[in-house]
């Protein structure tokens, strides 16, 4: 395992080499890099595409979450679809008709062996993860990954490792840390408008124990915290900073579900993994976060049927001031904020700019062509997995966990 000084170090020296490849796009990438500074960018601002150029994109794994992420890309003049892939070829052929995509697979190894692209996106079951994104890797492909990339630490680092060696890029959902809502928090942590900070509280959770199409969000790989408590975690540690230690409990409420899945089809299945979780993270210099996520939590709808504005899901406190986030983070509605200066409670950044979750492919891919800093990391993934891992062992043991990743940190520059 690399130590927290050199995931650092890789982090600074890699992020620059990761977009200067040999692909068909390289040129503008490398004429970008050589002329100007890099900027961050968050949303869809910052710099227009050159004309005509485009990053080819092919995605692995055509379930439910395909069907966000390739209208998402088709939207983009800069992507083009190339193809498709599925273990179960009907569904690749079912998305490349929808959307009009030239060609399907039905193995990663005829994918990578059919048309060109420079972009792997891979949407497939959580346990699959790790298997596909070393293979884009390992065949000198970009590789956008669904979350989490690895089921462990190592797994996951070997794929930053890999990525560094092959000299692509390699990055991981989620992609809050774009949305303009967690840039206004960053900023507005970073001013000290709110005093000094003590600590925050976040919550991600549903009844999908009721309601959830697969059985692999109940199965080892899966559970709440790698499906729900990531998006606050990789929050939370983006806005107060990289984890220093953590404590966490985890565990079932229902020994044995019934998933529906897409087709109808009814499927018994035993609980393997946390359904249920609260985790504290200890960020250092007295700040501490607290995350809850579950999959047996009532909701009074299903959370991505629709946008709750006002819903507060993430209370960030100080000495000086609150701030708290109306909406979930994967889908923000504005942030709240109350000062020592403005005590009344006022809702700022309602503006999305163009933000939705499923834009993490589109977003580096258009990066990719222009030269500007990704804001979204593999080593922040890599902690945020470290973190999740860690939640879990500190509730089988009772201990707390030293973390030993990190990554390059503030996110949002001043």
């Amino acid at each position: 395992m690399r130590t927290k000084k050199s995931v650092t170090r890789q982090t600074n020296n890699m992020s620059r080499r990761f977009f200067i490849r040999s692909t068909g796009h390289a040129a503008a990438a490398i004429t970008l890099f050589g002329g100007a500074s890099i900027t961050q960018a968050t949303a869809d601002k910052g710099q227009a595409v050159p004309s005509g150029k485009k990053i080819r994109v092919g995605l692995i794994g055509c379930g439910s979450v395909s069907g966000k992420y390739i209208p998402d890309m088709k939207s983009r003049d800069y992507i083009e679809v190339v193809s498709v892939c599925d273990i179960i070829r009907s569904r690749a052929e079912q998305r490349a008709r929808d959307y009009d995509i030239p060609h399907v697979y039905g193995h990663i190894d005829e994918m990578l062996k059919g048309a060109d692209f420079d972009l792997l996106v891979n949407t497939t079951s959580i346990t699959e993860h790790y298997k596909i994104n070393r293979t884009g890797l390992q065949a000198g492909k970009h590789v956008w990954s669904e979350k989490p990339m690895a089921n462990s630490v190592s797994d996951g680092q070997s794929l930053i490792d890999l990525a560094g060696k092959n000299r692509v890029g390699f990055w991981a959902a989620p992609c809050m840390v774009t949305s303009p809502q967690f840039e206004f928090m960053a900023r507005t942590a970073a001013a000290g408008k709110l005093g000094r900070i003590a600590g925050a509280r976040a919550f991600y959770g549903h009844n999908g124990h009721k309601w959830l199409w697969a059985p692999e969000f109940f199965m080892d790989g899966g559970g709440s915290l790698y499906d729900l408590g990531v998006y606050n975690i990789t929050t939370l540690t983006g806005i107060l900073g990289p984890a220093k230690r953590v404590c966490g409990m985890a565990g079932i409420l229902h020994p044995e579900v019934t998933v529906t899945t897409h087709e109808g089809k009814k499927l018994n299945v035993k609980v393997q993994t946390d359904e249920n979780a609260m985790l504290l993270i200890d960020h250092g210099k007295g700040i501490f976060s607290q995350v809850m996520t579950g999959f047996s939590l009532f909701d009074q709808a299903r959370p991505h049927d629709a946008m709750e504005k006002d819903k507060t899901t993430i209370e960030i406190f100080g000495d000086s001031g609150v701030m708290s986030l109306a909406g979930y983070d994967w889908g923000p509605a504005g942030v709240d904020l109350a000062t020592d200066e403005d005590p009344q409670m006022k809702r700022h950044c309602t503006d999305l700019q163009g933000f939705r979750w499923q834009q993490g492919a589109s977003y580096v891919a258009k990066r990719l062509l222009t030269g500007e800093r990704i804001l979204v990391t593999a080593e922040h993934a890599l902690h945020c997995l470290e973190i999740m891992i860690a939640c879990r062992e500190s509730s089988r043991t009772g201990k707390y966990i030293d973390m030993q990743t990190t990554f390059d940190w503030p996110v949002i520059k001043s």
